[in-house]
C-alpha cells in the first residue's frame, strides 16, 4: 500500500480542515490573502518609465495600464509533495496538522490550474495588462519558494469560493499530531481513505510516512 495522491493540501487540523474532509471541497482564498508579500507582482514595460506593481496597486494608481479587473481573483494552493519539512512547519501547524491528499474533478468549470514557476525575475508585461498577463503574474514566485512545488487553482469569479466534488485519497498526519486528532479523523472518513503518519528516516532529517492500521 502506498500514498496515492498527486496533490496535497497542508492544513492545521481545525474546522476548515474538517470542512474539507467531510464536505469534500477546497476553499479558494482571495489572492490578496496569500502569504507572499510579492504576490502577483509584475514588471510593466513603458516607453519612459517601468512600473513594478500588482493588479490591486495598478488599479488604484494607474488604472489605464490595466484592461482586466483582477481584484476578485481567488486562489487555492496545493503542493505536489508531502515530504517537505518546510511545508509541514509553515502550513500544517508545525507538524500538528495534516496533509490532505486529493484528486481533482475532471471538470473544474471556469477554474484554471497553474503550475507555479520559480525564478527571481518578475514577469515583464506590456500595457495594458489583460487577463493573460494577470494569470502570468500569479503563475510566478521567487525561487526561494520552490520547495512548495505548488499547483494553483485560480478563479476570477468572486462567487466561486469552493471547488466541490474533490476526492479525498489520503490523510497524512504530522510528527506532532495527537492520537485524539487521529481518532477523530478516522471516525469521520470512510475506510477508502488511507491514513498515514509522518515518521523520520533514520540518521537523517528527511521524512517518510507509515500507514496507520
Amino acid at each position: 500500500m502506498s500514498i496515492r495522491s498527486k496533490l496535497f493540501k497542508f492544513k492545521p487540523l481545525d474546522r476548515h480542515a474538517i470542512d474539507c474532509l467531510v464536505r469534500r471541497r477546497l476553499f479558494l482564498a482571495p489572492w490578496t490573502d496569500l502569504n507572499d508579500a510579492h504576490e502577483a507582482q509584475m514588471f510593466i514595460r513603458g516607453s519612459n518609465v517601468n512600473y513594478h506593481m500588482n493588479p490591486a496597486k495598478l488599479k488604484q494608481l494607474l488604472p489605464h495600464l490595466l484592461s482586466f479587473d483582477a481584484t476578485q481573483a481567488r486562489v487555492c494552493s496545493l503542493s505536489q509533495v508531502w515530504w517537505s519539512n518546510l511545508l509541514w512547519s509553515h502550513y500544517a501547524d508545525c507538524h500538528r496538522g495534516v496533509a490532505i491528499g486529493i484528486s481533482l474533478p475532471d471538470d473544474l468549470g471556469g477554474i484554471e490550474r497553474l503550475v507555479v514557476q520559480y525564478d527571481d525575475e518578475l514577469p515583464a508585461l506590456d500595457p495594458p495588462v489583460g487577463r493573460a498577463g494577470v494569470v502570468e503574474a500569479l503563475r510566478h514566485k521567487a525561487r526561494e519558494w520552490s520547495y512548495e512545488e505548488e499547483n494553483r487553482l485560480l478563479s476570477f469569479d468572486e462567487k466561486l469560493t469552493f471547488i466541490d466534488q474533490v476526492e479525498i485519497l489520503d490523510v497524512i498526519f504530522g510528527l506532532r499530531a495527537s492520537e485524539e486528532d487521529i481518532s477523530l479523523v478516522r471516525h469521520l472518513l470512510p475506510k477508502t481513505v488511507s491514513l498515514w503518519r509522518i515518521c523520520r528516516k533514520p540518521g537523517s532529517y528527511l521524512l517518510n510516512a507509515e500507514d496507520i492500521v
